[in-house]
């Protein structure tokens, strides 16, 4: 379905001038770009490299960038869909205050039920400068602010810095806004943990491990913990990325961190597949998302090796993984969630 806060920006943009530069997270659908590629004078900075491999195909200069724009040349304007994420609007805000030129534009679009009103007033105190709303259908506002005289600096939770986030068995676990549930502990990946502890421990085996869709590495650290293991984490997210790298160091855990979408790019083969697929904003809940990872799962095991899905309880994955040849067995159903074991 066709998101009208980026169809808005869109228009804006075309039918502007000047140097742009787009901030997008996962609440922007990048497949909207399409009408927009080729465009010389637009340059995209996204933390997932599944979005940026989209853009590259509608040859838009396009970056992976955890929303640091402290480098990046001056643009005329910058736009940004709003996220639902509090922090990282504010944040943006703030970096946009500090880039533009003197006759620069920040363009925000979003709902009304996203708060896109109260963003938009923000972000006039923050620049300084003239505030211009455009409302569309269904409560839609679409919002110039031009650089004037800086207000005051909007608190973003410290978007940048990678802190202790979460406490749980004497372990502090490192993690930074911009990661998915990034001050909890997900509820799904709680109970993975108890079925992967009891479905492999204690063993003397050297165990080569892959956390699929690591999100900051809480269930990598307990996998570690496991006996002699090498980890090989990944996310789609350079945010996860990030606050994971900092768990392998603090926990002194074996193994690498490797950006990539649902696996691609990685070549090994493992003992064992941890995957709590990513069902929130921005993910689709349909069938296509679930094979995908799957898929990935089957790819990468060892013909003896086991894979440990966790998936909410409505999700039929016992027969998109049968259907790739995977024997599987349910290990545990409470709080919503199923834990599967699956083998080849």
């Amino acid at each position: 379905m066709q998101d009208n806060a980026i169809s808005s920006l869109e228009q804006t943009l075309i039918r502007g001038s000047g140097r742009a530069l787009w901030l997008i997270d996962e609440q922007t659908d990048v497949t909207q770009f399409s009408s927009m590629a080729n465009n010389s004078e637009l340059q995209c900075l996204t933390n997932r490299i599944d979005q940026l491999s989209i853009l590259e195909t509608f040859n838009i200069d396009s970056r992976i960038n955890d929303f640091d724009i402290s480098g990046i040349a001056a643009p005329q304007r910058i736009f940004h869909r709003i996220s639902k994420q509090k922090a990282l609007v504010h944040h943006i805000i703030n970096q946009a205050a500090d880039l533009l030129p003197a006759n620069g534009e920040l363009w925000l679009s979003g709902f009304k039920s996203e708060g896109i009103k109260t963003y938009l007033k923000k972000a006039q105190d923050r620049l300084g400068g003239s505030l211009d709303i455009k409302r569309g259908k269904n409560s839609l506002y679409t919002g110039s602010i031009s650089m004037g005289r800086k207000g005051n600096v909007l608190k973003d939770d410290d978007y940048a810095v990678i802190r202790p986030a979460v406490h749980e068995d004497d372990k502090d676990y490192y993690s930074k806004p911009g990661v998915y549930g990034w001050q909890k502990i997900d509820s799904g990946s709680r109970i993975l943990k108890q079925q992967l502890i009891e479905a492999i421990a204690p063993t003397e085996k050297s165990l080569e491990i892959l956390d699929l869709g690591c999100g900051y590495g809480y269930l990598s650290v307990a996998a570690s913990a496991l006996g002699k293991t090498s980890i090989t984490a990944t996310d789609n997210n350079l945010a996860a990325i990030s606050s994971c790298r900092k768990n392998f160091e603090i926990h002194n855990i074996t193994g690498q961190c490797v950006l990539a979408d649902c696996g691609e790019g990685i070549d090994q083969l493992f003992d064992l597949v941890i995957c709590n697929p990513p069902f929130h904003q921005g993910f689709s809940v349909d069938g296509d998302l679930t094979e995908r990872f799957l898929t990935s799962a089957r790819n990468h095991l060892k013909k003896d090796g086991m894979a440990l899905f966790v998936v909410n309880e409505f999700i039929a994955l016992p027969k998109k993984a049968s259907a790739l040849s995977f024997k599987v067995s349910e290990l545990s159903h409470q709080s919503g969630f199923r834990v599967y074991k699956l083998n080849l």
